[in-house]
């Protein structure tokens, strides 16, 4: 009885310790290999049997993305928009439509062009993108044979990235490839 009172004394330390100590191995997440934003582009232009990506158009697409995700980063300093939107919570506090439905107006017109312009720039980016395409041999002609116009500019789009990341359009061509009806 002795025996075991002393092995147990020393034993459930040694294996608690031993049990935090890999915890947080455990928990440890794998090392993920960077996305290639390019991967979905790469993948079509194989299935689509054009010539794949040279270097110099692969280095110049992925400084045109980064050129374009961060001109997105940068936060729009609307001094405008923000005495507006300070104007209509004041108009609501003193129960004043009429200035609300102003300052509503002032701030719903700079939101449209802020969309607006976030269309353009993205029409550029795809519009450069596609320039860079065409040095290449029957690239693009391949891809819109392939995958026809819509599906070939979306998968374009695709390359600046969206809310939901990096990827193929639906639909379009991935991994598992398009699925066709």
């Amino acid at each position: 009885m002795k025996t075991s009172l002393r092995i147990s004394r020393f034993l459930i330390p040694v294996l608690a310790l031993g049990l935090m100590s890999g915890l947080p191995l455990c928990f440890a997440q794998p090392e993920m290999p960077p996305m290639d934003g390019l991967s979905f582009l790469k993948d079509a232009l194989l299935a689509a049997g054009a010539s794949a990506l040279t270097s110099e158009q692969e280095s110049s697409i992925k400084a045109r993305i980064t050129e374009f995700t961060e001109s997105r980063q940068k936060p729009a300093q609307n001094t405008a928009v923000r005495d507006a939107r300070a104007a209509y919570e004041s108009a609501i506090l003193n129960e004043d439509i009429a200035a609300a439905t102003t300052q509503a107006q002032v701030i719903g017109n700079a939101q449209a062009n802020e969309v607006v312009q976030r269309e353009i720039d993205v029409a550029a980016f795809a519009i450069d993108v596609i320039g860079i395409l065409k040095t290449g041999s029957g690239q693009v002609e391949a891809l819109v044979s392939k995958t026809g116009a819509n599906q070939f500019v979306r998968l374009i789009l695709s390359t600046a990235g969206s809310p939901r990341g990096f990827g193929p359009p639906r639909g379009g061509p991935g991994p598992r490839g398009r699925v066709e009806p």
